[in-house]
């Protein structure tokens, strides 16, 4: 009896002891969409270490972290642009391969605002990481881009349902003024 009990409570609270990276809801970016987020979460001193562009022997330790995947296909090429909100805000960006290894610079460097990164082509299929970092907390946003979106069937089928969505929008708005405009004539 004691055993189940403990086997039940173990289970029931298995989840409480595990690192945050671990419990946290998956983030997905998909090729062409604008991707929103906070950046809230301390990664931890020395977890990454962010050098400012232009003066390598300036350092930030502690900070602000948001890891996101998007998924991509052998020898696809991709542009990451990351854009925080603040004045004078710092940002910068790390992008892992499947096995989380690091893909390009190991350092990871801030930019003011923007940081943008670009691989010609990525080695394998796969679920990629994409680690955004700033030395404050606040609002993100993320874009990534690809010259094979164009060949991209899902994006485009995606595209054109968000657009066909849009017409109906605009075309609702318009049958609206004109009952409003016809309602508002003087009748003689």
């Amino acid at each position: 009896m004691l055993r189940h009990l403990l086997v039940i409570l173990t289970i029931a609270f298995s989840g409480a002891f595990l690192p945050e990276p671990l419990l946290a809801q998956s983030k997905t970016l998909k090729l062409g969409d604008e991707f929103k987020d906070k950046l809230e979460r301390k990664a931890g001193v020395n977890k990454y270490i962010g050098y400012i562009e232009n003066n390598p022997f300036k350092t930030y330790a502690d900070l602000y972290v948001s890891e996101i995947s998007i998924k991509l296909k052998e020898g696809q090429d991709i542009t990451i642009t990351a854009t925080v909100k603040g004045t004078d805000r710092l940002v910068g960006m790390q992008f892992l391969d499947p096995t989380r290894r690091v893909i390009g610079n190991e350092k990871i460097f801030l930019s003011t605002r923007t940081s943008k990164y670009t691989n010609e082509e990525v080695p394998v299929d796969g679920d990629y990481t994409i680690i955004v970092v700033s030395e404050g907390s606040g609002s993100f946003t993320l874009l990534a881009t690809s010259d094979a979106m164009e060949d991209d069937r899902e994006m485009l089928e995606r595209e054109l349902k968000e657009l066909k969505k849009r017409v109906a929008e605009i075309e609702a708005k318009l049958k609206a003024l004109e009952k409003k405009s016809i309602g508002d004539k003087p009748k003689k």
